[in-house]
């Protein structure tokens, strides 16, 4: 899901970040609407399984905290992960949200909330978003070393750590992400 929002807001390496996985990745790209974004991880049934649900756009979070991206017509917050979600529980899934302050997380009352806690409550096997607001060009370019090396088999905190190396004299951006779930986890490889 990369939204090329219609008001000229567009982030160019988030579009180029979209291009680069289907041609390297054979990901699928999406239509960034609120319904079909919603409906995705939801009951509709998927030909193949999803390894890696992946946006790409803008994130902020709203008057009360709480962390949201902005899809071509409106916004989805993290609080809309709800019982309807069925996509973690099916696959697995990993979630890469690359949009700014999406990992960020609140504590109320003993409980944390946000993209991971819900994500991960409903069954994603982790998330991989940004605490703070990043630049974009090397948001694009954490996102792409991170999924090359995870996507290859290296666990999730090694391939972290490697994107973060990478990028660590361009900018603050690389110690934004953070990456969410079992450190140790690789992706699960498909027998042929």
């Amino acid at each position: 899901f990369v939204p090329e929002y219609e008001d000229g807001n567009s982030l160019p390496a988030a579009l180029e970040e979209g291009r680069w996985l289907q041609r390297e990745l054979g990901a699928l790209p999406q239509t960034a609407t609120y319904a079909h974004f919603t409906e995705f991880w939801g009951a509709k049934a998927h030909a193949e399984p999803v390894a890696v649900l992946h946006f790409a756009g803008h994130g902020d979070t709203d008057q009360a905290g709480v962390a949201r991206i902005e899809l071509l017509d409106g916004w989805v917050d993290c609080n809309e992960v709800h019982s309807g979600v069925t996509l973690g529980r099916r696959n697995g899934t990993f979630v890469v949200l690359n949009a700014c302050k999406t990992g960020v997380v609140r504590y109320q009352i003993g409980l944390a909330s946000g993209w991971a806690a819900s994500l991960t409550g409903r069954g994603f096997g982790g998330v991989l978003a940004p605490l703070w607001a990043v630049q974009d060009g090397c948001a694009s370019q954490i996102v792409q070393d991170y999924l090359k090396s995870f996507i290859a088999g290296m666990p999730v905190g090694r391939a972290m750590l490697a994107a973060r190396t990478v990028a660590r004299h361009d900018s603050s951006t690389p110690y934004a992400y953070v990456a969410h779930g079992d450190v140790m986890a690789r992706m699960k490889q498909a027998s042929a």
